[in-house]
C-alpha cells in the first residue's frame, strides 16, 4: 500500500479480475464511454479527495501506449486520466504509468495480484508477438 500514489485500472473489469496492481480501483474506460450506469459514482470523488491530501492518481492500462506510439489511438490509461481531470481531479495530480501493467510485469515488480502473464485487450501475448 502506498502513501504517495493510488492506482487506477483503466481496464475492462474482466482484465482488472484476471490480474491487477494490489490496492487498485478499477475505472473501465469502455464503460465511460458506453456504460456509465455501471460506474462506482464514488470514485471520481475519492480520487478528488486522494489528490487533495497530495497522492498522485497514476491511471493503468495494459501497454500504457501513447498516440505517437499507436498511429494516433490513445490508450484506455489516457482516457480515463482525461475523464478524472474533465470532473475535477487536478491535472498535475494525474500521470499514466509509462508502458502499463506489461512493463511493470516484465520488471518482475512486486504487486501484481492474479495472473502474471502480459496481456493486450483481453488476449495474452506470445513470445512470437514480443519478438516481433
Amino acid at each position: 500500500k502506498s502513501d504517495k500514489a493510488v492506482f487506477v485500472d483503466a481496464r475492462d473489469t474482466e482484465d482488472f479480475n484476471r490480474g491487477h496492481v494490489a490496492t487498485s480501483y478499477s475505472l473501465p474506460s469502455n464503460d465511460i464511454m458506453f456504460k456509465q450506469d455501471k460506474l462506482d459514482k464514488t470514485l471520481v470523488p475519492r480520487c478528488q479527495g486522494l489528490a487533495e491530501a497530495g497522492k498522485l492518481i497514476i491511471c493503468v492500462s495494459d501497454a500504457g501506449i501513447s498516440g505517437l506510439q499507436n498511429r494516433g489511438h490513445v490508450s484506455r490509461c489516457r482516457h480515463v486520466a482525461q475523464y478524472l481531470h474533465e470532473l475535477g481531479v487536478p491535472k498535475e495530480s494525474i500521470r499514466r504509468l509509462q508502458g502499463g501493467l506489461n512493463r511493470w510485469k516484465r520488471a518482475g515488480l512486486d504487486g501484481i495480484m492474479g495472473d502474471t502473464r502480459l496481456y493486450y485487450a483481453g488476449s495474452v501475448i506470445t513470445k512470437e508477438a514480443l519478438d516481433a
